[in-house]
């Protein structure tokens, strides 16, 4: 590697300068002159060093033996625990009221009676110039239920056949009537009128028993 001329003095010069301030002298008088100038420094031509390369061994690693470690159980003694007395609540009783249970108050309606048992009468028996006339009455209460001829006009087959017509007849019209008062049939005046007073007496018993 060439050194240029100018770096060779310099460097004598701090060299020189550092002794004389060691030997005490003003380093102003040691100093030589410098010669102001232009210096042009010539290129400096660096070869690279050669490098080996570096041989790394590996480090043998020992295993590390481990020991257990041997735990001694840990001894627990039970904790007493004493009962906690408790002191029983005295309750009072609570005083109830006797309930008063009030019987049904009895209707003051009147239960009705029940109705009389139907009446059964026989009329007066009725003579005329065909023969007698006789009715039964069934009454209930004051209601007239039915008539029931007990004898009819039978001097002959033509009145037996006008009575046996007729019958029938006076029998519709006193039951819707409710009474005796009602018109003789026609060409059975006889066994009519007969008819209605036997009626007329077997109602009136009735109505007085």
């Amino acid at each position: 590697m060439r050194v240029p001329a100018a770096a060779v003095t310099a460097a004598a010069s701090f060299a020189l300068l550092g002794s004389a301030w060691h030997l005490g002298a003003s380093p102003t008088l040691l100093a030589p002159p410098v010669a102001v100038g232009t210096v042009s420094a010539a290129p400096v031509t660096t070869e690279p060093a050669p490098s080996e390369p570096v041989r790394t061994e590996p480090v043998a690693t020992e295993p590390v033996a481990t020991e257990p470690v041997a735990t001694e159980p840990v001894a627990t003694e039970p904790v007493a625990t004493e009962p906690v007395a408790t002191e029983p609540v005295a309750t009072e009783p609570v005083a109830t009221e006797p309930v008063v249970v009030t019987a049904p108050t009895p209707s003051t309606t009147p239960t009705p009676p029940p109705p009389p048992a139907p009446v059964t009468v026989d009329g007066a028996v009725v003579p005329t110039r065909f023969g007698d006339v006789q009715v039964q009455v069934v009454v209930q209460d004051g209601v007239l239920l039915d008539v029931v001829p007990l004898q009819l006009t039978d001097a002959d087959d033509r009145s037996r056949g006008i009575s046996a017509a007729a019958a029938p007849r006076l029998r519709q019209a006193v039951l819707q009537a409710q009474s005796a008062q009602v018109d003789t049939v026609s060409s059975a005046t006889y066994t009519s009128e007969a008819y209605l007073q036997s009626l007329q007496s077997a109602l009136d018993a009735a109505a007085g028993a």
